[in-house]
């Protein structure tokens, strides 16, 4: 039986890959001024959702940006290219976070509207992030979804992050349902580790940025896996119904 839904901001409700993208270009053309952000951006998507330090290595070497970077050291307090390049990038991150327009454009509407439609039809419902506290709550007002979770899990509640599923436990501590009875809706791979190792049911949100990655973790067979919003609302309602119908029966 389903009680709670457990939203991963990041990948369900937030298009993670394009925000990273968008402000890695932003950072590299800081670097070098004459380059096509949009381009940029576009071969940051291809890297697809490697980590960070990865990806910046990738691009300091992809746009000659070692002697850049090394120029910019002092003035951002780094010491490698690599720090150089991150910096610039988290600071743009930050910003993209605080112009609501930015995060509209960048999120799943239908996806957002579930997590409203789940809270406010009586469900309870949280969210996990690995955003500082204060980028989660000005990215939840853009989407409109202050009022739609009864808990929210940020960077500062937990030691260990994702596949560890310490989040996923805290949250279904603080909603007093226990973790096999709260259906967790995840983006990447690390996260669906998590949901199954704290003994969730999980629905993997999917793109053709991660689709591979799932593959290759071999994760799809353990848990529901959708390819857009429309399988993801489906797959939640009917299982929402099916609860709502057992309740009144």
């Amino acid at each position: 039986m389903i009680r709670a839904v457990l939203f991963d901001l990041e990948g369900t409700l937030l298009q993670n890959e394009a925000l990273e993208a968008l402000t890695f270009a932003y950072a590299v053309t800081e670097l070098r001024p004459g380059l096509d952000e949009s381009e940029v951006a576009r071969s940051c998507m291809a890297l697809g959702d490697r980590p960070r330090p990865e990806i910046a290595d990738e691009l300091l070497r992809r746009f000659d940006l070692e002697r850049a970077a090394r120029e910019r050291a002092r003035e951002i307090g780094a010491w490698t290219p690599r720090q150089v390049l991150v910096d610039l990038k988290l600071r743009a991150y930050d910003g993209a976070l605080s112009d609501p327009a930015t995060v509209l454009s960048h999120s799943y509407p239908r996806n957002v509207a579930l997590a409203r439609r789940l809270h406010h039809g009586g469900r309870r419902t949280a969210l996990y992030t690995r955003l500082r506290w204060w980028q989660a709550r000005s990215t939840l007002a853009a989407l409109g979804t202050s009022d739609a979770f009864d808990f929210v899990a940020t960077a500062e509640d937990v030691d260990r992050g994702k596949p560890d599923p310490e989040t996923n436990l805290l949250a279904a501590r603080e909603l007093d349902v226990p973790p096999e009875e709260c259906l967790a809706i995840e983006g990447f791979p690390a996260g669906v580790e998590a949901a199954l190792a704290a003994g969730m049911p999980v629905v993997a949100f999917t793109t053709p940025l991660t689709r591979q990655r799932f593959g290759d973790a071999d994760l799809l067979y353990r848990c529901w896996a959708v390819e857009d919003s429309h399988a993801l609302c489906s797959v939640v309602n009917r299982m929402d119904k099916s609860v709502h119908d057992a309740t009144r029966g």
